[in-house]
């Protein structure tokens, strides 16, 4: 009798690593289809995490005034930090969004994780 022995992705490694608090905050948000988009959007939250900022969400909606909302891949309410998280960043549409979310919190921090 064989026993097959599944290895765990890179994406799910890191799943299992998260804080209980953070786990059920991304379990609660809506996934996009790339495992690499995840991974980086992980990566970034544990990194605020562990360096003591826990009011993080993810895929949170901004309303920037013109009748349309924005979606953010994280946002770190202490901070007032959002970040969005993008392999292959396209200049304007990125400073399109950070633009809109100045507009609507000028204090705000944006910062692009790639």
């Amino acid at each position: 009798m064989q026993v097959e022995v599944r290895q765990k992705t890179l994406l799910e490694s890191i799943i299992e690593t998260l804080p209980a608090p953070l786990k059920e905050a991304y379990d609660a948000a809506p996934r996009k289809n790339s495992s690499a988009h995840e991974i980086l959007r992980l990566l970034v939250a544990k990194y605020l995490w562990d360096n003591g900022y826990r009011d993080i969400s993810f895929e949170t909606s901004v309303n920037c005034g013109y009748g349309e909302n924005i979606c953010v891949d994280i946002h770190e309410r202490t901070l007032g930090l959002f970040v969005e998280c993008e392999r292959n960043p396209d200049k304007k549409a990125v400073s399109d969004r950070r633009r809109a979310i100045m507009d609507v919190y000028p204090t705000a921090k944006f910062v692009l994780a790639t």
